[in-house]
């Protein structure tokens, strides 16, 4: 990373591990289809601003967007990554 020059990645400091910081938008369980989907408009509005853009930019992000059962699966694999990583570093 530009920000960090010089410092090396967890990979390039001999750990077998790939991380990524991500954020989301969550709604409660019962959300209907209807309002999943409006928020999911208004999400992917904001996403593709130019403001959104140059943030991304400027903080040196990778775009990782994703909405509906993309990011369902994510979160899903992602839950199941860290727990095996826990256990593997004997966390849990």
């Amino acid at each position: 990373m530009p920000q960090l020059p010089g410092v090396p990645t967890i990979t390039e400091a001999g750990y077998d591990v790939v991380l990524t910081n991500w954020r989301g938008v969550i709604a409660p369980g019962g959300i209907s289809d209807a309002d999943r989907a409006e928020l999911e408009r208004i999400v992917t509005e904001m996403h593709d601003t130019a403001e959104w853009k140059k943030e991304l930019e400027t903080k040196g992000w990778a775009d990782a967007f994703l909405t509906g059962p993309e990011l369902d699966d994510f979160v899903t694999q992602n839950i199941t990554d860290v727990t095996g990583t826990l256990k593997n570093i004997g966390l849990i």
